[in-house]
């Protein structure tokens, strides 16, 4: 197998979708010798990535991990490609949201302002009161009190790229 095809292969115990990433040839030789006393150990490491960039990955989250050749159609970090992005989603979930850096001036002129200043996502919770105190000690900007209204309590934040959200919760 040729070295600028490797990858790591993570399998987490949250469970999901193992995480992939493209090595580089530096990162393969290392992981070749150490992957199995990083995984026993729980440690801490850094593998060279195929871009260039580097990941720590802490082994104690890590149930099994194995070098491969780099899977065709899966979701791929550092593998070099000018498109960064991540998806995110809650543990034991099947849908995400994914989420990308912009690509050129057009795109990035768009950030924030997808959906014209409207709220276009929802982060619906079951304990509104303690995600809200969550997120503002955690410095989310709110751009309204919040309220209730016959659908549940609900009040706009706004993500770190400018976009609307309603956070909602049961009614009270």
């Amino acid at each position: 197998m040729a070295d600028s095809k490797r990858a790591l292969v993570l399998h987490l115990f949250g469970g999901g979708e193992p995480l992939v990433f493209a090595l580089s040839e530096e990162g393969a030789n290392d992981l070749d010798s150490r992957l199995s006393t990083l995984l026993a150990g729980g440690q801490v490491h850094s593998p060279a990535l195929a871009d260039g960039s580097t990941v720590a990955v802490n082994f104690a989250h890590v149930v099994t991990a194995h070098l491969d050749e780099l899977p065709p159609l899966a979701r791929v970090y550092g593998s070099g490609q000018p498109k960064r992005w991540v998806v995110v989603r809650p543990p034991g979930a099947e849908t995400g949201i994914l989420l990308a850096r912009a690509e050129g001036e057009e795109q990035a002129a768009a950030v924030g302002n997808q959906l014209s200043g409207r709220v276009g996502f929802l982060l619906q919770v079951d304990d509104f009161d303690a995600a809200y105190q969550r997120m503002s000690d955690a410095g989310v900007r709110f751009l309204e009190a919040p309220r209730s209204e016959p659908y549940g309590r609900v009040v706009v934040f706004l993500d770190i790229a400018g976009n609307r959200w309603d956070l909602l919760g049961p009614a009270a």
